[in-house]
């Protein structure tokens, strides 16, 4: 990508979802994307990219059997929230799953420390990230940035 390319929230979860989408295509997973009205300015070189592209792939390989993924990216006055939710089983400990080590996935699959290193990335830019189990099945993790204005995403 070009370095004088401002990074937009939308460019950035439009790039992750590129880079993953054949790896959805071999489980079966339908990727869909709905973008932010206000195509928000964020701080290039931050991670957000490999945190998106990190819940991507875990959604997609939580999915054995094929399922859909919808990433949906919202602005407000304050803050921008993208929320990823999944038709797969849900997670078993929300409040854990950020914990470095712990793993849902099968021995050898997995070493538990990618959401540790999401929560890591997220909170040093001032948000959040979280983990709940949808109420029609599947989880949703939601990434919660401050919004920054022009000036200071240049």
């Amino acid at each position: 990508t070009d370095v004088d390319r401002e990074a937009t929230l939308n460019g950035i979860v439009s790039d992750a979802v590129e880079a993953m989408r054949d790896r959805a295509a071999e489980r079966r997973v339908t990727l869909t994307r709905e973008s932010a009205g206000d195509d928000a300015p964020v701080n290039r070189g931050t991670g957000l990219f490999q945190v998106f592209c990190n819940l991507i792939k875990n959604a997609i390989d939580a999915m054995e059997h094929g399922g859909s993924l919808r990433i949906t990216a919202r602005t407000g006055d304050a803050e921008h929230v993208v929320a990823f939710d999944d038709s797969g089983p849900g997670v078993p400990d929300p409040e854990r799953i950020f914990e470095a080590f712990y793993t849902t996935k099968s021995q050898g699959k997995g070493t538990g420390l990618g959401l540790a290193v999401c929560r890591e990335i997220i909170e040093s830019l001032g948000g959040t990230i979280s983990a709940e189990n949808r109420e029609e099945g599947g989880a949703r993790f939601s990434v919660r940035l401050p919004r920054i204005d022009r000036e200071q995403g240049k």
